[in-house]
């Protein structure tokens, strides 16, 4: 008779026999995504994981094999970012090791970015030690992504970080996040600072000053003397090149930019190629005219571009876009646009606050959520009730000043 030491032992080794059987089988079942080579130890990794944590993987791996080959839709981004979101950092490497790295699948990528993304939220300098590491070392979107999590609980640290990399396209990269990070965070010293100390971030600070001076006159002026009197005229040219879309159908603004160019001692020539170009989109109106064209009776666009166009638009310029998506009586486009700035903002970092946040995804998303309601209140609120109670509450309140 068999010992109850070599019972347990040869229990152990059945539930591992069966677990590996039954999980090969389903891998050669779902294998449009790519799987990880399975050993003993992962198996046995596996079965004796948390249920929670085998949940996880299951759902994961469920999205990554239904989307296979192809891109994840809006739906099914979402609910991998809402899964990753609430992950702890075992989780999240218990994830990032089922995913393969070959055969290269963009439901693959996409997942890794998240992880590598939430990991960051929760401790970006461990996340960074791995990814500096084969095999996302040639990654630069898990580096975005962590680069994105770590300038928002301390930029510095993550300028820090980017200052570190040998790369100049990760440094890039980082620092443009990090750059407008640094703008919100002190406007009066961001662009100093990011000459002296981070130089990778100055488009970057360029960006976010665009953002927080383009419709305070004096704050502008002061960036645009500033800039003018630099050696490097490429971060004058960056700035007015950004301050060209917030002149759009606004010509006192463009009045009132010529007069600081002028007073700041932009060179004759400059001055004149700026103040044509902005003058043209004024009159023309470039959002607008590709918008029309592109959904045209003769357009040749699929349904995915001229999605993606409206939503850029719906971005950009919020008020505008609404306006045209009701002139139009374009439902369908508004409502797709609603959910996939909605999974943006989930995927930024950004939180609900009683004030509008430079978040480029919040500014008009309310107004769009309440005309796609007011036309299909069911379509509109079934879907918010799949969404994070942040989502939910940020919608659903009443924001005067966004």
């Amino acid at each position: 008779m068999l010992s109850r030491k070599k019972l347990l032992l040869l229990s152990a080794g059945i539930l591992v026999a069966a677990t590996w059987i039954g999980y090969r089988a389903e891998c050669r079942v779902m294998d449009s995504a790519g799987n990880k080579p399975l050993t003993v130890q992962s198996v046995v990794r596996r079965v004796t994981a948390p249920k929670e944590r085998r949940q996880t993987l299951d759902r994961i791996n469920e999205i990554r094999h239904l989307v296979g080959r192809l891109e994840a839709s809006p739906r099914e981004a979402a609910e991998a970012w809402e899964i990753i979101r609430a992950l702890g950092i075992e989780d999240v490497q218990a994830c990032l090791a089922e995913i393969p790295q070959k055969p290269q699948r963009h439901v693959n990528a996409m997942i890794t970015q998240m992880l590598f993304q939430r990991w960051g939220q929760l401790d970006p300098q461990a996340a960074a030690e791995v990814a500096s590491k084969p095999p996302y070392d040639q990654d630069y979107s898990v580096m975005l992504a962590i680069g994105i999590s770590w300038a928002e609980r301390d930029v510095e640290a993550a300028l820090r970080w980017g200052k570190s990399q040998p790369d100049n396209t990760a440094q890039n990269m980082i620092g443009l996040t990090a750059g407008r990070l640094l703008v919100r965070q002190d406007p009066e010293k961001a662009l100093s600072r990011a000459l002296a100390e981070f130089p990778f971030a100055t488009h970057g600070v360029i960006s976010g000053l665009v953002s927080e001076t383009a419709n305070k006159e004096e704050a502008r002026r002061k960036v645009v003397t500033e800039l003018a009197a630099l050696e490097e005229k490429r971060y004058l040219r960056s700035y007015l090149s950004q301050l060209g879309w917030f002149v759009d159908d606004k010509p006192e603004v463009l009045t009132a930019l010529v007069k600081d160019l002028e007073q700041a001692g932009l060179p004759e020539a400059e001055l004149k190629e700026f103040t044509q170009r902005m003058e043209q989109r004024v009159r023309h109106g470039d959002w607008e005219r590709s918008i029309t064209n592109t959904f045209g009776p003769d357009s040749t666009a699929s349904a995915e571009e001229k999605q993606r166009l409206f939503s850029n638009w719906a971005t950009n310029q919020p008020d505008k876009a609404l306006a045209w998506a009701k002139k139009q009586g374009n439902l369908e486009t508004l409502a797709e646009s609603v959910r996939r700035n909605s999974n943006n903002l989930l995927r930024s970092n950004w939180q609900p606050a009683s004030t509008p946040s430079m978040n480029p995804w919040e500014k008009g998303i309310v107004d769009q959520f309440q005309a796609w309601r007011e036309r299909d209140t069911s379509a509109a609120d079934q879907w918010l009730q799949t969404m994070p109670s942040d989502i939910r509450q940020h919608l659903s309140q009443d924001h005067a000043t966004h």
